[in-house]
């Protein structure tokens, strides 16, 4: 590995932030793409982001993009960061040979990762409206359980998601309740309404008697 750590110490210090960023965010992205080869992966990557703490943070993030048809664009996504770092850091790897300034990569680096994020946003939301279209009635939800994949705040004050299916198909849907308590992640809910933007309410399953 003696060339491994030559070619290391030749890189500057500047431009090894960038490999930082941009080999770790390549492997996940590659993990991620395997994963939705084999069907594991295809919505939950979409989730809006979820910090694991409870703190939650919408940018409505639902990505989870579990978006419903005809929903927003999501870009604060799980999906949409790791698209972001993983541009910025090979981005900024380029520019910095380049003899730039520090800033101007940095700014440049910046520009086109974000311009991925939402070109990947605006690409899984348009294969999205696909999938729902057609045949798929979003009432045909009410009465159905499902999970929560993304924290549903209580009084219906944010969106949360959740992922359920019905006509035979699996869906993940933004989702509301006006329960007092949020719903965490992993928690059972049933369908009582559809919205007419298609954002689905929902009770705790627990609560139904």
């Amino acid at each position: 590995m003696d060339w491994l750590n030559e070619w290391w110490t030749q890189i500057p210090n500047f431009e090894r932030i960038f490999w930082f960023l941009a080999v770790p965010s390549s492997i996940i992205s590659l993990l991620q793409l395997i994963l939705e080869f084999i069907g594991m992966g295809s919505d939950s990557m979409d989730a809006d982001l979820d910090t694991g703490a409870d703190a939650d943070v919408d940018a409505d993030v639902s990505d989870s993009s579990g978006q419903h048809a005809g929903g927003d664009l999501r870009i604060f996504t799980v999906r949409g960061f790791i698209v972001f770092f993983t541009l910025f850091g090979w981005a900024g790897i380029a520019f910095a040979r380049t003899g730039f300034p520090g800033i101007l990569v940095i700014i440049i680096a910046f520009l086109i990762g974000f311009g991925a994020m939402v070109l990947v946003a605006w690409l899984f939301k348009f294969l999205h409206s696909l999938g729902e279209s057609g045949n798929t009635d979003i009432k045909n939800a009410i009465g159905k359980r499902g999970t929560v994949y993304f924290t549903i705040p209580g009084g219906g004050k944010a969106t949360g998601q959740i992922q359920i299916i019905f006509q035979g198909s699996f869906h993940t849907m933004d989702a509301i309740t006006y329960d007092k308590e949020d719903i965490k992640t992993g928690t059972n809910v049933k369908v009582t309404e559809v919205l007419e933007d298609g954002t689905l309410v929902v009770v705790n399953d627990l609560t139904i008697e």
